[in-house]
């Protein structure tokens, strides 16, 4: 038992973590943790044992987070929030596609946020 807690605590906390720390989820939406646990709970708990078995330290975690990282964010965005996978980019309005995805430049965390699209004036 003094083993499994750490594991249940990480796979919870990593979430929470990801998304709601950062502020991309409202704590109002706490029910969204049941879909995320699974997502970054298990990316985490896979680091970690893959880190501890092989014996690699801090910077074999901080690698290995920063690569799931990047291939979680390209997954997401190829998406586009549809269930149909790189093929669903295609069919997106042009008012959706128009928004731009900015890094945030704070040092220690990058977030995205969609800017809204630009509209023209008639005048």
């Amino acid at each position: 038992m003094r083993r499994i807690l750490p594991a249940i605590g990480l796979f919870l906390l990593s979430p929470l973590v990801a998304e709601y720390l950062l502020g991309d989820l409202p704590l109002t939406a706490l029910y969204a943790l049941v879909m995320l646990a699974p997502m970054y709970g298990g990316a985490a708990l896979l680091v970690r044992e893959v880190c501890r078995r092989f014996g690699w330290g801090w910077p074999s975690i901080l690698t290995l987070a920063l690569a799931y990282s990047v291939v979680e964010s390209s997954r997401s965005l190829a998406t586009g929030g549809t269930s149909r996978g790189s093929a669903g980019s295609a069919s997106r309005s042009p008012r959706s596609s128009a928004r731009l995805v900015r890094l945030s430049t704070s040092p220690g965390h990058a977030s995205r946020a969609a800017s809204p699209p630009h509209r023209r004036s008639c005048s």
